[in-house]
């Protein structure tokens, strides 16, 4: 397993999917707030299922090719993310479950697998990982903590856009909040305008008050590629029981950490 197909692997783990009633982003007036009132209404856009259990439709975009995939997802809030990947025709391709403090995952194709926590992966990957970020992408909520003072306000696309004034590390990070449900409409982390990551929600459901993101597009570029992501929602049950059913097959071979 490539580590270009584990980061893609993790992208789809950020995401949810659904058939049902979904209301797509327009062009609204939006009303002048301070800084603070848009961080206090979208901290109170919060999730309040406590279960998750959804399949995706997923398109996997380079500029060589085009693969289709579909995922299942579990989660339970706060505690367990577990997706399961199939090709076309029901073949099996991957599994992982994310927990706090630990990470689990095997693929079938090279037969590797990865038993280990987020600082192992975060230095493996470049980036700071952990499973609260994972479930804020889930839900349409900033992977980072955000504070008043330490960001710029205007209002962009029909949204509050919010930047940090300062760079993480050397990225900077943007924050398109909706009017209407206090939802993310995208976030976006920069080095350049050629190097970046962005998570756009480009439709909510509504069957419930919790907004849940029901279109998303992801994309990855930076001067070499650009890794193209769409997530379409199928099916989609809350609240119900589940369960996490993962065992690493025998004869996989171990990824090493570099």
């Amino acid at each position: 397993m490539t580590k270009k197909i584990f980061v893609a692997l993790f992208f789809i783990s950020f995401l949810l999917s659904c058939k049902s009633t979904s209301v797509a982003i327009k062009k609204t007036t939006v009303k002048p707030l301070t800084t603070e009132q848009v961080l206090d209404n979208q901290f109170k856009a919060s999730v309040n299922a406590n279960t998750i259990n959804a399949k995706i439709k997923v398109k996997y975009i380079t500029a060589k090719k085009t693969q289709n995939i579909t995922a299942k997802l579990r989660l339970e809030k706060d505690s367990a993310i577990w997706i399961s990947l199939t090709a076309i025709g029901g073949i099996p391709i991957a599994k992982i479950l994310i927990q706090p403090n630990h990470v689990l995952y095997y693929e079938k194709v090279n037969k590797t697998s990865f038993d280990g926590d987020f600082s192992l992966l975060s230095k493996w990957l470049k980036t700071d990982l952990n499973f609260d970020k994972i479930q804020n992408l889930l839900f349409a909520q900033p992977v980072i903590s955000l504070s008043a003072k330490e960001l710029i306000q205007t209002i962009d696309a029909s949204s509050y856009l919010l930047k940090t004034k300062k760079k993480m590390g050397n990225k900077k990070a943007a924050f398109w909040i909706n009017p209407i449900n206090f939802k993310l409409n995208k976030q976006e982390f920069s080095k350049n305008k050629n190097a970046f990551l962005s998570f756009s929600y480009l439709g909510f459901d509504t069957t419930t008050s919790d907004f849940y993101p029901n279109k998303i597009n992801i994309v990855a570029q930076n001067k070499k590629e650009r890794i193209k992501i769409e997530l379409n929602y199928r099916s989609i049950k809350f609240d119900n029981p589940i369960s996490f059913p993962f065992s690493i097959p025998k004869g996989y071979k171990s990824l090493i950490i570099k």
